[in-house]
């Protein structure tokens, strides 16, 4: 019984180390670039603003920096093709907390002002408003899968409740880059 173990053990890592040694590449690892930019966008009405590089958007992840001045509801939504994603909100549950995160190098991303927006949000019971600034939030778009962004345009549609502005200071996001080999 103990010579079968020793002699399956041996068969396994031989089979491992032939695979192993046949094709050594990393499978999971997509590289990317971080980038941030400077933005100055105020908005006191809802608004959808177009987003648009010289290649497809492979976003991986996307954040934004601002502030919120007022007590409506503020919501600002990444929109690519059919995908839609929160990447901020001034809601919270009440008596939560929000986290930061931090980062990035720089480069330019196209950001045209487009039409405004008719949509009103309303506040789910048992959440509250805040106002002040936000850096660095991505409620849903932390992490991106790239293979959903395929144009070379996307939306950040900005939604504002009455008497409730909000300016953009910063946008943060990494994209896909081509793998070496």
């Amino acid at each position: 019984m103990q010579k079968e173990r020793v002699v399956l053990s041996v068969l396994v890592m031989g089979i491992f180390l032939l695979v192993l040694m046949q094709d050594p590449s990393t499978t999971g690892f997509v590289p990317s670039k971080s980038y941030t930019q400077g933005l100055n966008i105020e908005v006191s009405e809802s608004q959808r603003f177009r987003l648009s590089g010289d290649s497809p958007l492979k976003f991986t992840s996307l954040m934004l920096s601002g502030e919120v001045k007022g007590k409506g509801l503020a919501n600002i939504y990444l929109i690519a093709g059919e995908h839609r994603w929160l990447v901020y909100s001034n809601k919270q549950k009440q008596g939560r907390e929000v986290s930061k995160i931090t980062g990035f190098a720089t480069s330019e991303l196209t950001i045209e002002p487009k039409e405004k927006l008719d949509i009103k949000e309303t506040l789910p019971e048992g959440y509250m408003t805040h106002e002040g600034q936000f850096s660095n939030e991505c409620a849903e778009t932390c992490i991106l899968d790239s293979n959903l962004l395929k144009d070379s345009e996307a939306w950040l549609e900005i939604i504002v409740g009455n008497q409730t502005r909000m300016k953009i200071s910063d946008i943060i996001f990494t994209v896909e880059t081509p793998e070496v080999e």
